[in-house]
């Protein structure tokens, strides 16, 4: 499907292929910067575009309080990571590539791969954050959080919330860049976001706010 000369498009930006062997190819983007890619991983990711673009009849959208929470915890998140079994690791690496245009490394910041006889059924997404337990009442999660070991801290496992943080940019580890993520908001909810982010950067109590 790739051919020489040809532009494509992955989530660093617009690229020209120069040259292609076996299964990669040598790309040059628009800034200069050239890139080897795997062919496999950028037929996804064009397969992805592609059904994204694709009209639908229904989509179901997003709920406010999810961006809510996702504001909130721009302010509040500690670590975004995951733990991934040897069972569900291949689907786990396409969706990550298919997500953020890059592959998965084996030294990756964040993940934790879990080989046989590990007790866990499926991936796992773990967000660690900061909250009271006020504030957890305003927060949309598909799984209860959990109190850590530290005060005011807790973890959720939670693998859909964790795709949702990134395909908002949210970065595996710790730091995270505010600003590429705030780009990434649709403009119906960025109302949400912003108010979960000024929430949790207020000294306000949670149990006199509401979203």
């Amino acid at each position: 499907m790739f051919e020489v000369g040809k532009y494509y498009h992955n989530n660093i930006g617009e690229y020209e292929v120069i040259h292609i062997k076996g299964d990669s190819m040598q790309v040059r983007y628009l800034a200069g910067n050239q890139q080897t890619l795997s062919i496999a991983i950028q037929s996804k990711i064009y397969e992805r575009q592609s059904f994204q673009q694709t009209p639908k009849t229904k989509q179901q959208p997003q709920s406010y309080q999810a961006y809510w929470t996702l504001g909130f915890l721009a302010n509040r998140i500690i670590h975004l990571g995951a733990n991934i079994t040897t069972e569900k690791e291949a689907d786990f690496r396409d969706n990550y590539c298919l997500i953020t245009g890059q592959e998965l490394q084996d030294d990756q910041l964040g993940i934790c791969f879990l080989r046989d006889g590990a007790n866990q059924w499926g991936n796992q997404g773990v967000i660690t954050f900061r909250a009271t337990t006020n504030e957890l009442l305003l927060l949309k999660f598909s799984s209860t959080p959990y109190p850590t070991n530290q005060q005011d801290t807790y973890e959720v496992k939670d693998i859909h919330y964790f795709w949702f943080a990134l395909e908002h940019k949210f970065k595996l580890g710790g730091e995270q860049a505010i600003e590429t993520t705030v780009k990434c908001i649709p403009s119906l909810y960025a109302d949400a976001f912003d108010k979960g982010y000024t929430f949790a950067s207020s000294n306000i109590k949670a149990n006199t706010i509401t979203p």
